[in-house]
């Protein structure tokens, strides 16, 4: 559409100010094979100064002469709005030009909202971020939660503000924008500084408890993540100094065999065991030749300290690791070719044709290790020691060890299939060996990961459970296990994940939890406790999750369903939890004060967007929170059996295997077609995703939902799809309401003001669902403001009721506990019964501080919880 054809969807357009810039955000979702998150660009001044004067005039060549766009500048920009989903074809209709409602700028015309704040001119002013913008008539508008007009800048104010980026002075503030090309009389920059910090687009650093909170949370989050980084390095090269000074002593130094850490700080359990495997491997046999005090390599580090002369360097490759592995073997290989890699784990490929493709990619790879490291590195080592003795890699007597694919000349060799570990004890823990000993050094040790057994007896097609699916579960000692809980605990490890496939399905698992509740007790660690629980029995977690929360523990209850749809179970080969068991479990997790959440999948074989939508209501129903994941195609699982492939029709986004920095290989192989779904079937289940991870995860819906469900009998999660459809349909009649179905669940902002949203939906809900506009309706729709959160909100907050939300809300969570889960409407009273009430909010954990404008409703653990009588435990309610 060319200029004079079409002008924007003002109320469906967003601008989010923070320290990138000012964004504008497209309301159309791409598919996810393409781009994952909603698309958005930087806008400059001058490109809105020409859409503030667009909307004031409707004249482009008004706006035009006001910004100093040239003709090719205006093309590039209204092409971004086209694709962006913002124009309207003015030949058919559509939005007069002017204001919101008139109400806002318009109506205010230029003056300033609220009066000029004294400016002290030693405390450093700082922008409030995120800010929230609609585009009003020649001004950029910010409304409060209530939809009150609470600041309204030019775009050359709004630059100007933007000097404020970090903490400045008032008069560090006027230099920066003089450096930026801001022209501006004194006297006109001191009413604008008063202006900004009245209306809260700046705030006073010293004065403003919000900004201290803001750059407290951000600043500890930074020096956390670059704390535990510093202290990593500074233990490694202490430790490399130490061994140097006594290689230097040594006469006939033997091999080093080096581990390279998978996940930062966190000791590699994975690593850990094959080395502590291989120290003691026929009665120490490796010793004549091997080094086995531990030696560790951070792949993160850029001035990792690289290892010289013979020597072996052991990788275990994770979704996550792989790609930093791959670039360290590299450099490995140019500073060192007599070092010898060796790569394994649950990312490096397996299977025949993969294995052979991954050795001829990466040539700076010796050897890959197929399944359990801890059997076949020890006689890998076994058969090359003579040769890495005398200073040269031949890998000839390989060709015998079972369980590895390498290059011999041009051939790659795959050797013989490895059977599985008997008997697991038979491998010395890293924990109680002094392996990991160096980890304990790390003061604010944040995570370990323990074992307590090892494999899985399903054999789902998308999983890889480290090769182990669909066999026996071999079981560790239960004093070794004990013991690997109790050095964490010593050691003053924050959480421990339980990397077991089923926690909870033996009888012994209790006593894990008891023990670790008396470690709790005795030393004050550990503080979390994550796992997977049993996917087909919950006979002993009721136990295990009293135990351990009681214990003052935090944890979440997490079952693994992936989907509850017969045609795709079937698909996948897997037997789920019975559903009738949720509710006893959902109780106990309710009563504690827990949150239970549902992983669902989407993209497997056999689903439709129906059975993905049915998924998400049958959550609904059971009050859990539903996780969703793509389905990602791993390279080791059975779905990525050319068999399997073939069979179900499957197509990714991208060749399974290592993410690359390659623009087409650095997201996920998602599984984005099949026998059951098309490309286009799968774009429409992300869309349906986001809307309902937002509706009813993130809150926006969820208060109105319930009470829709229960006026008319349409479901939760129709509900959420009705409206996101209508606005898709018609965006022009649902402006606010297609900007929040398509762009906020990426943005995580106010939609302008919470109140222009909440407004729009009770119009679609009289006039397109019929409802009638009652006292109940005006309550419910009251309480759906209250809990969304809001960038510069004040708690507590409280508002009055004609009619008891909470205690009706109750009364639904009651009847569903005691079964009524799909009846629960014919039980419960209706809202007009429930008499006045009043409803409180408050906001404890700081989400309006910390979430808002942070990461996505997909991420698993995001949430808005604000803290009410109609809040849900979420995992962000409870800090370490």
């Amino acid at each position: 559409m060319g200029v004079t054809e079409s002008q924007p969807n003002w109320e469906a357009m967003l601008l989010k100010t923070d320290h990138a810039g000012t964004r504008l955000f497209s309301v159309i979702t791409p598919p996810p094979w393409v781009q994952l998150h909603t698309p958005s660009v930087v806008l400059g001044q001058s490109q809105l100064e020409f859409l503030t004067s667009l909307r004031a005039t409707g004249s482009p060549a008004h706006a035009t002469a006001v910004s100093g766009l040239s003709g090719d500048e205006i093309s590039e920009l209204f092409t971004t709005l086209d694709s962006f989903g913002l124009l309207l074809d003015t030949t058919s209709g559509g939005p007069s030009v002017g204001s919101r409602g008139g109400d806002s700028a318009e109506a205010a015309g230029s003056v300033p909202v609220g009066s000029p704040a004294e400016i002290e001119s030693d405390h450093p002013l700082m922008l409030r971020a995120p800010l929230v913008w609609k585009i009003g008539c020649d001004r950029l508008e910010r409304f409060d939660h209530a939809g009150g007009l609470v600041s309204e800048l030019t775009p050359l104010e709004l630059s100007f503000a933007e000097s404020f980026r970090s903490p400045v002075t008032p008069h560090e503030g006027r230099q920066l924008a003089t450096s930026n090309g801001i022209q501006m009389a004194d006297a006109d920059i001191d009413r604008l500084l008063g202006r900004l910090v009245s209306q809260g687009v700046l705030l006073d650093v010293v004065a403003d408890s919000e900004v201290l909170v803001a750059t407290e949370t951000q600043a500890s989050r930074l020096k956390a993540t670059v704390g535990a980084s510093m202290r990593l390095r500074a233990v490694l090269k202490k430790d490399h100094d130490r061994r140097e000074v006594q290689r230097g002593s040594t006469v006939a130094p033997r091999i080093q065999v080096y581990g390279v850490l998978t996940n930062g700080s966190c000791p590699p359990l994975s690593i850990g065991m094959i080395l502590a495997a291989a120290s003691v491997w026929n009665d120490g046999a490796l010793h004549e030749w091997y080094d086995f005090e531990p030696r560790w390599i951070d792949p993160n580090a850029d001035d990792a300290l690289l290892p010289t002369g013979p020597c072996v360097l052991l990788f275990s490759d994770y979704i996550w690791s792989h790609q930093n592995n791959l670039e360290l073997t590299r450099r490995v290989k140019e500073y060192n070719p007599l070092a010898l890699t060796v790569h394994g784990g649950p990312d490096c490929p397996s299977y025949p044709a993969d294995a052979a493709n991954y050795l001829e990619t990466h040539r700076s790879i010796d050897v890959a290790v197929r399944g359990e490291g801890e059997a076949t590195t020890p006689e890998l080592l076994a058969a090359l020691g003579p040769a890495l003795a005398a200073g040269t890699i031949d890998l000839q007597p390989l060709a015998a060890v079972p369980g590895l694919v390498f290059r011999r000349g041009t051939e790659v060799v795959r050797t013989a299939d490895r059977d599985r570990i008997t008997d697991l004890n038979i491998v010395p823990s890293p924990f109680t060996t002094g392996l990991f000993d160096l980890f304990g050094q790390l003061p604010g040790l944040d995570l370990a990961i323990i074992e307590t057994n090892r494999g899985c007896p399903y054999g789902c097609t998308f999983c890889d459970w480290g090769s182990a699916t669909n066999s026996r579960i071999r079981k560790f000692d239960l004093e070794r296990v004990f013991a690997e809980f109790e050095w964490c605990a010593k050691n003053e490890v924050a959480r421990i994940f339980v990397a077991d496939a089923n926690f909870g399905i033996f009888k012994r698992d209790v006593e894990i939890a008891e023990h670790v509740a008396e470690l709790k007790q005795e030393y004050g660690f550990p503080k979390r406790l994550i796992t997977n629980y049993a996917k087909n029995t919950v006979k002993h977690l009721r136990q295990i999750v009293e135990i351990v929360s009681r214990a003052g523990i935090l944890t979440e209850g997490l079952l693994s369903l992936q989907s509850m749809d017969e045609d795709t179970l079937a698909a996948i080969r897997r037997t789920n939890i019975k559903l009738e068991k949720y509710e006893s479990l959902a109780a106990e997790f309710r009563n504690e004060g827990l949150p239970l959440y549902v992983d669902l999948m989407m993209g497997l074989p056999g689903q439709t967007t129906t059975s993905l939508s049915e998924d998400f209501q049958a959550c609904i129903d059971r009050e859990v929170i539903a996780k969703c994941h793509g389905t990602e195609l791993l390279v080791n699982s059975p779905m990525n059996d050319p068999d399997y492939r073939v069979e179900h029709a499957i197509e990714t986004s991208r060749d399974p295997g290592p993410l690359t920095l390659r623009a087409d290989n650095d997201r996920p192989a998602l599984v984005v077609s099949s026998t059951s779904f098309s490309r286009q079937d799968y774009h429409e289940m992300h869309r349906i995703r986001r809307a309902f991870l937002l509706g009813e995860n993130l809150g926006v819906f969820r208060i109105v939902s319930r009470f829709v469900r229960h006026e008319c009998g349409v479901r939760e999660a129709e509900l959420i799809e009705r409206v996101r459809r209508d606005a898709e349909a018609d965006p022009v009649r649902w402006p606010t309401l297609r900007l929040v179905t398509a762009t906020i669940p990426d943005a995580m902002l106010e939609p302008g003001s919470w109140r222009f949203f909440v407004d729009e939906l009770a119009t679609w809900l009289t006039e397109v669902l019929g409802l009638e506009s009652t006292s109940a309706l005006r309550s419910i729709l009251e309480v759906q403001l209250a809990v969304l959160p809001s960038t510069g909100r004040r708690f507590p907050d409280a508002v009055q009721l004609p009619h008891d939300v909470a205690a009706w809300h109750d009364a639904i969570l009651e009847q569903k506990l005691l079964g009524n889960r799909d009846d629960w409407p014919a039980v419960v009273p209706p809202l007009a019964s429930f008499g006045p009430a009043t409803f409180a909010v408050d906001d404890p954990t700081g989400v309006c501080t910390r979430n808002l404008g942070q990461s996505t409703a997909i991420e698993a653990y995001n949430d808005w919880e604000l803290r009410s009588d109609v809040s849900r435990p979420v995992s962000s309610h409870h800090s370490l």
